[in-house]
């Protein structure tokens, strides 16, 4: 990750990649490998426990920390704000999370407008 202790070789990998072209490359060290087998286990888990009382808490406690965090953490940041947002009922972001920090400013900016990320 890029807060962590390997931030020096992440970055240096990320150069690497980006020279090689390869875009889509992993350049964190260490990065976890599931097999299929593990991939599937771990989202059936997941399924399983989605709608418990406490998978539900710990949403909303989630939820309700990054709905503080989230104007604290970006009050230095400059936002275009397009008008059509609001007017929209859904939509896909994307965000390169380079940064666990990266998907705050769209955070923000939904606020704005009522609209939940998920």
């Amino acid at each position: 990750m890029i807060i962590g202790k390997k931030r020096q070789e992440v970055i240096f990998n990320i150069k690497r990649c980006v020279k090689e072209k390869k875009f889509n490359a992993k350049v964190e060290p260490d990065d976890p490998v599931l097999s299929k087998k593990d991939r599937l286990k771990l989202v059936e888990k997941f399924w399983a426990n989605h709608n418990s009382p406490f998978s539900k808490a710990i949403n909303i406690l989630a939820r309700g920390i990054l709905n503080v965090g989230t104007p604290l953490l970006t009050l230095n940041t400059k936002i275009d704000n397009p008008k059509s947002l609001g007017k929209l009922s859904s939509a896909i972001i994307t965000c390169n999370h380079y940064n666990q920090f990266d998907c705050l400013p769209l955070k923000r900016l939904a606020m704005k407008y009522h609209k939940r990320l998920c």
